[in-house]
């Protein structure tokens, strides 16, 4: 079974070349080595990052070769089209599985192994640091309380059982994007995590959410200013109306 990796970065230097590393090293462990039925690829997609991020990569494809992928962009796009375009590339090129994930290590490759288990018998797995066993490290209260107030939101406005529908640590079935309508989606901040879901949601896919641990960052700067939370809640009566 083909998994691609998709990793937005934007001067990810320092943190990049050890989460590659830990990746292939989740799929090395023996809670996955019985019978080898994933075969694990990266795909960066790296918005012309000034500190020499996409060199890294270009690098470590020698180690990994046909393993590690990279698209380069012209400038700085956003993260959201950055995952987009990663999706879009994984269905053209016919992976079985897509997993969206942060380059800064906020989303740990240790719960990979528990996403492919949840993944059998359904549809997208969720990480979730809103349920019971998840949460979010090394932030003011107020950051927490907003981003849990501004989730709560969310799911009361669209009828949403998901707890961490503005969350991005996500493992899909090609069938949701062979599902949802990508061309529509919401495409800025936080929104674009909503949309998915929330089509997801409404077309009955199975959703399942696992509890995460969500540290801050250690190395580099937060590319996801809060401003985009108060996007995503402007921005979700436009996904409720749609939907």
């Amino acid at each position: 079974m083909k998994i691609l990796m998709v990793i937005p970065t934007y001067n990810e230097s320092e943190n990049i070349g050890l989460l590659i590393k830990r990746i292939f090293d989740a799929f090395s462990s023996s809670h996955l080595s019985n019978g080898k039925e994933y075969t694990p690829e990266i795909l960066i997609v790296d918005d012309n990052s000034p500190d020499g991020t996409a060199e890294i990569v270009k690098t470590m494809s020698n180690t990994y070769p046909d393993k590690l992928h990279i698209i380069s962009r012209e400038g700085k796009q956003g993260c959201a089209s950055a995952y987009l375009k990663g999706f879009s590339w994984g269905m053209e090129n016919n992976y079985d599985l897509l997993l969206a994930m942060d380059g800064d290590f906020s989303h740990d490759p240790k719960y990979i192994p528990q996403m492919l288990d949840a993944i059998k018998d359904n549809d997208m797995v969720v990480g979730s640091r809103n349920i019971k066993g998840g949460k979010i490290e090394n932030r003011s209260w107020i950051r927490n309380a907003f981003t849990k107030c501004a989730a709560l939101y969310c799911r009361v406005i669209l009828n949403c059982p998901i707890r961490d529908i503005t969350g991005g640590y996500n493992l899909y079935k090609r069938k949701v994007f062979e599902k949802i309508n990508m061309s529509k989606i919401q495409c800025r901040g936080y929104s674009f995590q909503i949309d998915i879901k929330y089509q997801a949601f409404v077309m009955g896919l199975k959703i399942v959410e696992i509890p995460i641990v969500f540290p801050n960052r250690k190395y580099g700067k937060s590319k996801m200013a809060i401003k985009y939370l108060f996007d995503a809640i402007y921005d979700v009566w436009k996904i409720k109306n749609k939907g």
